[in-house]
């Protein structure tokens, strides 16, 4: 059966290609595409397996291509002849196999029709004869296999073919040049998230600890305004704007980044809610990598709504308002879930916690209840939210913030942290607690009795 091929390259060779592929009984060519929007539609209507894109395609971007994957394509791009700069753009936006216009022909249908490579194939048949000769017979009738290729040349073969192969730029929390994601989210009703977000952060940023606050809220942010930076750019717009071009590295991440203090750094939201359509998913993902290698903490205001079911009013593919959210939870290494102290506010929380259980998150994750105080629960407020969240929500560890609305009303009316305006609050050292809880870091944690000096 034929390999049913889309084509989105509107360059001079195209005509080449094309003659190329209908010259091949192996391949079908369904669609020669003249632009963006036509190619993801065949791609939506399922007409081929296997796209062939080029950067003369105008829109081509990694969400683009996203979508394509996500069409079930195999996506293959194909760049200008001698020009290495097209290569190393369609790589970075996420491409994996990319083939030159002036490939021999017999390369571009090995390509196309996902045959494996024949330098690869004779390395193997190679290897089989070697394996074939180097089995010895034990007394107990097992087999001893030794693989030790006799020719020379097979092993720089082998060596130059592992060395031309894409590495793709993955970092993991476990890395020690790679930093760790945290995420905080709450439900609706203003339970404090960006105002825990905004703490955790400076607190982290004060003990040393090189810290990125990321302002992710898809309906509006506000930790600029909190932090008082007048010249506002939409800093995390302008960086997945680049990362969806394919354009964004770690030093152009540092450059869209605001140092606010020693060690404390910030990616400005998006300051209006209508501007949520350009925090896309998938450039990001890139972004939240990126900024793993620019900080040893980053730490991610979420948005509240983790709904996902934009497909029920579309016919065709639907832009995803909570996809910054989404995303953002997914990528985290350490999820806080923050709720209120307030009857409200806690069966707010325990039907987020519920809502959780329906997407990806991550395996560490920390409940937090704000603005602990009696008038809001009662006389032993600790042990009477335990309760409430044990019986409804199975959540048997809690981190609880005491209530402090005059330190942060202070703290916010002169934009500034709440180390800043009022040291001695009694959020701070249950902050750094939580901080030191993330970072497996115990020796922030005040010993019982024993008064702390705050910096």
């Amino acid at each position: 059966m034929a390999r049913t091929l889309l084509m989105g390259v509107p360059d001079n060779f195209e005509t080449a290609l094309v003659d190329i592929i209908t010259g091949c009984r192996e391949l079908e060519l369904v669609r020669r595409c003249a632009d963006l929007p036509e190619l993801l539609s065949a791609a939506a209507a399922g007409l081929g397996r296997c796209a062939l894109v080029s950067t003369g395609l105008t829109g081509l971007d990694r969400t683009a291509i996203a979508d394509l994957t996500r069409s079930g394509l195999d996506v293959i791009g194909v760049s200008r002849p001698g020009v290495d700069a097209d290569e190393r753009l369609l790589r970075s936006l996420g491409l994996t196999r990319v083939i030159a216009a002036d490939s021999e022909p017999a390369d571009i249908i090995a390509a196309l029709t996902d045959r494996p490579d024949p330098q690869l194939t004779r390395l193997q048949a190679h290897w089989a004869d070697d394996i074939d000769s180097d089995v010895e017979t034990t007394p107990a009738g097992s087999t001893s296999i030794e693989v030790v290729p006799s020719d020379p040349a097979i092993l720089t073969a082998t060596h130059d073919t592992l060395i031309d192969l894409p590495t793709p730029e993955t970092t993991t929390p476990d890395d020690p040049q790679s930093g760790i994601i945290v995420a905080v989210w709450g439900p609706a009703g203003s339970p404090g998230r960006s105002s825990i977000a905004l703490t955790l952060a400076a607190e982290a940023a004060r003990l040393g600890v090189d810290t990125l606050l990321i302002d992710a809220d898809p309906y509006g942010g506000t930790q600029a305004q909190a932090l008082s930076v007048l010249d506002e750019a939409p800093g995390l717009a302008g960086a997945v704007r680049s990362a969806d071009h394919g354009d964004l590295d770690v030093t152009g991440l540092r450059a869209r980044t605001l140092t606010i203090a020693s060690h404390l750094s910030l990616l400005t939201g998006i300051p209006r809610a209508d501007r949520w359509p350009e925090l896309r998913a998938d450039p990001l993902d890139t972004v939240l990598r990126l900024s793993r290698q620019i900080a040893d903490l980053v730490v991610l205001d979420c948005g509240f709504s983790v709904e996902d079911d934009e497909e029920l009013s579309y016919d065709t593919t639907a832009p995803q308002r909570n996809a910054a959210t989404l995303t953002g939870i997914a990528a985290a290494d350490h999820l806080i879930v923050v709720g209120g102290a307030e009857p409200t506010g806690l069966q707010r929380l325990v039907r987020g916690l519920q809502e959780l259980g329906t997407i990806r998150t991550p395996a560490r994750r920390t409940v937090l209840v704000n603005r602990v105080r009696t008038s809001a629960v009662g006389p032993h407020p600790e042990a009477e939210i335990s309760a409430v969240l044990a019986r409804f929500a199975g959540v048997n560890d809690v981190h609880y913030v005491p209530d402090d609305r005059d330190a942060f009303d202070l703290a916010a009316l002169h934009g500034r942290t709440l180390a800043e305006i009022a040291s001695h609050s009694p959020v701070r050292p249950a902050v750094v607690a939580l901080a030191a809880q993330i970072l497996d870091r115990p020796e922030w944690v005040t010993p019982a009795g024993r008064r702390r000096r705050w910096r």
